[in-house]
């Protein structure tokens, strides 16, 4: 790596890749915004890499791209890898059904604490740009669409290394460096206006969610039966305990109550405050479900 330099203009720094599947990064050091995590060559370095932390941990295989970089410190040599991009190749998108159901559930709080929504004059600034995001809110919704080759997958987040066509699953947000954003379905949060949305179609998992306070009653006292325990998120919990409920319910409802802060988690355990009593209603997700399912929306 070193004979190759100097580095810069016309003789970029080269690249290099492993393939990974389900990867767990930690903050660098506490409070730190930078991520490392360890693959089956070497320790990575993600630089503000938290946006990545749930991407990388989906079970699904990879391509990590990086940089390699070497040091002495205090006479002891390393070689570390930096991140710069996440290839999703071709896989089972089924795997992780229930995760980008999640992921969605969340966007719904995210785009309303931001109060994001894409105008006009908003989209009309980003035709500088070179490539078009195709987004979609459900993997299913893949299944309406025959996807070119050259297409890069991305889940949640909008690739910043090249600005060619991609598609990406339950954006968390718009990217300027693309020229043009066109939603292949309707996502679940409030929508951008002005027309960008292709298909009006809502997954149809989101509209056979439940919102019946018997329901979330049962759900509610599972929740307690668990309380105490190990607990990561509600997906992990749904596919790995022998759950009674239909695992989409149980992720919704779940996220409800976390919402609300009936349940929190602390140091990786689930607990229960028993100091709140916060109705349904004041829910920003079982609002929003409610809308999709035209169901009504009840008291707890």
């Amino acid at each position: 790596i070193n004979r190759l330099e100097p580095y810069g203009t016309g003789n970029k720094k080269p690249l290099f890749s492993i393939k990974e599947n389900k990867i767990l990064s930690y903050p660098l050091k506490s409070g730190s915004p930078h991520y490392v995590f360890t693959t089956k060559a070497l320790d990575v370095l993600d630089f503000n890499g938290e946006n990545n932390v749930y991407s990388l941990s989906l079970p699904i295989n990879k391509n990590l791209i990086f940089e390699l970089n070497y040091s002495v410190f205090k006479g002891q040599e390393q070689v570390k890898g930096y991140l710069k991009q996440i290839v999703i190749e071709e896989n089972d998108f089924s795997l992780v059904n229930y995760h980008v159901f999640r992921h969605e559930i969340l966007n719904i709080l995210t785009f309303s604490d931001k109060k994001t929504t894409l105008s006009k004059k908003e989209f009309n600034g980003f035709k500088s740009g070179y490539g078009i995001i195709y987004a979609v809110s459900s993997i299913n919704s893949l299944n309406n669409y025959e996807i070119p080759n050259d297409f890069n997958i991305n889940f949640f987040n909008v690739p910043s290394f090249e600005k060619k066509n991609c598609i990406v699953i339950s954006p968390e947000e718009i990217h300027e460096n693309f020229s043009e954003l066109i939603y292949l379905d309707k996502p679940v949060y409030n929508p951008p206006k002005d027309g960008y949305i292709v298909s009006e179609k809502t997954d149809k998992v989101f509209k056979n969610l439940s919102t019946d306070r018997g329901v979330f009653a049962e759900i509610f006292s599972y929740l307690c039966s668990i309380t105490n325990k190990k607990f990561f998120n509600s997906v992990e919990t749904a596919l790995s305990d022998d759950i009674p409920f239909d695992k989409y319910q149980f992720i919704f409802s779940t996220e409800v109550f976390l919402e609300l802060k009936i349940f929190y988690v602390e140091n990786g355990v689930l607990k229960r405050n028993i100091n709140i009593k916060n109705p349904l209603t004041n829910s920003v997700v079982y609002n929003t479900i409610c809308n999709i399912t035209e169901g009504v929306c009840s008291t707890f």
